[in-house]
């Protein structure tokens, strides 16, 4: 296999991971608190969303197969069914084990992300069947993280803290929405069993929150307000495609980049 394949392969499985670290990262910047502190508590909640990632394709395998998937590490025999498995449980373990010597409530916090990570895509209990009902409880965890990381490096909670929570919360829950619009092999999939129009009006919902908050937090400065601009237009691009029916898996991949990166954005605005 060539070696760009590999890396794109390698990039889908981490990407959301490396979203979940800029919204740290976001954080430090806007309540001015860049520390190695906040630096290792990213990487913990980094390595477990990778847990997430990595131990839903494991559960998912034979789905895949039966789909055809073609976009899957396990499914390319890059690495085994169980390999990948054990890998999941590494991440979960080094993810803890950082939060561990930060903070007690921040280690809570992130077992409880693990846990709800692990019956999101446990075939017993298949938390992603109910959609965005499931959706808001696993990243139920952006409600509790801004929130925790203020009481533990600030001493205090400030609402424009809590204006952050919300964009992370609503930011992360639309980008789980949007990614079933070319997930239609999915029996469980939130367009197929909603109706497409429905499901595209859940996108643009949540994508309309995650916004409004995103513009809130941003007004302080030009700049920052060009992220929001930028954001926005991507999201208005991404989901008028969405309810055409006229997506696919490569030009999503491509606007949801952009939604990865408007963290990093936002950092370089506050600098």
């Amino acid at each position: 296999m060539k070696v760009k394949r590999v890396l794109w392969l390698m990039y889908k499985r981490m990407r959301v991971g490396f979203a979940f670290f800029g919204l740290i990262l976001m954080y430090g910047a806007y309540t001015n608190n860049f520390t190695i502190s906040l630096l290792l508590i990213g990487l913990g909640f980094t390595c477990i969303e990778l847990f997430g990632a990595c131990y839903n394709d494991y559960q998912d395998y034979e789905e895949d197969v039966l789909n055809n998937r073609k976009d899957k590490l396990i499914l390319t025999g890059l690495i085994k069914r169980k390999q990948m498995r054990n890998l999941s449980f590494f991440l979960c373990f080094i993810g803890l084990l950082l939060l561990w010597f930060m903070n007690l409530t921040i280690f809570l916090i992130g077992l409880y992300y693990s846990f709800w990570l692990l019956v999101y895509s446990h075939p017993k209990y298949h938390l992603k069947r109910y959609n965005v009902i499931g959706y808001g409880i696993v990243e139920s965890v952006w409600l509790l993280l801004p929130i925790s990381l203020s009481l533990f490096f600030l001493r205090s909670l400030s609402m424009s803290v809590i204006f952050l929570t919300f964009f992370c919360f609503f930011q992360y829950v639309y980008l789980l929405c949007q990614k079933d619009s070319t997930d239609l092999k999915d029996k469980t999939n939130l367009f197929l069993k909603h109706g497409w129009k429905k499901a595209s009006f859940m996108c643009i919902v949540f994508a309309s929150m995650a916004s409004l908050f995103l513009f809130i937090i941003s007004f302080s400065s030009i700049i920052l307000l060009l992220v929001w601009i930028i954001n926005g237009i991507i999201k208005i691009f991404n989901i008028h495609k969405i309810y055409n029916k006229n997506i696919n898996r490569k030009l999503r991949s491509r606007l949801i980049l952009g939604e990865f990166l408007t963290p990093y954005f936002y950092i370089f605005g506050v600098l």
